[in-house]
């Protein structure tokens, strides 16, 4: 993700390296990809391996993700979704260096601009409730702080 025309790959062992932008893989090598869990970054969001093909998620489209039997399900904007072959904390890696995506519990991640409002431990995104759990509700009380009034 350092220079363009580079995708970073992340290969399983959390170590990056670097393949250039347009590589041909052989089926083997893609084989090999989707058994790691493998992981493609460029600037704007990054691809995930679905069931068909690699498909590009773009950060600022992304509204939740949740855990989804062995893979996660990506919440898009628009009303859209996309069942992804790679499981949660996959998938929370790749959001790590952008702080509006946070766990609430074992099986979501919200992006705090998707917010549309929260009572207690209930976040809402459009009509969707969910709910920040154990040690991530203490994490998410701090997320949202009250106004002081003058």
């Amino acid at each position: 993700m350092k220079q363009d025309g580079i995708l970073e790959f992340f290969d399983g062992a959390n170590s990056p390296s670097t393949t250039p932008k347009g590589s041909c893989l052989s089926k083997k090598d893609e084989d090999a990809e989707v058994s790691t869990q493998s992981l493609y970054v460029v600037r704007d969001g990054f691809f995930v391996k679905t069931d068909e093909k690699w498909e590009k998620v773009r950060y600022d489209e992304i509204m939740w993700v949740r855990a989804f039997e062995n893979g996660s399900v990506v919440f898009l904007t628009g009303e859209r979704s996309l069942m992804v072959n790679h499981r949660l904390w996959r998938i929370e890696e790749m959001l790590t260096e952008h702080p509006n995506f946070v766990r609430i519990n074992r099986s979501e991640i919200v992006n705090l601009d998707a917010v549309d409002g929260f009572e207690g431990n209930c976040y809402y995104i459009g009509k969707n409730p969910l709910y920040a759990t154990g040690d991530y509700r203490q994490r998410m009380e701090g997320v949202f702080v009250k106004a002081k009034q003058l």
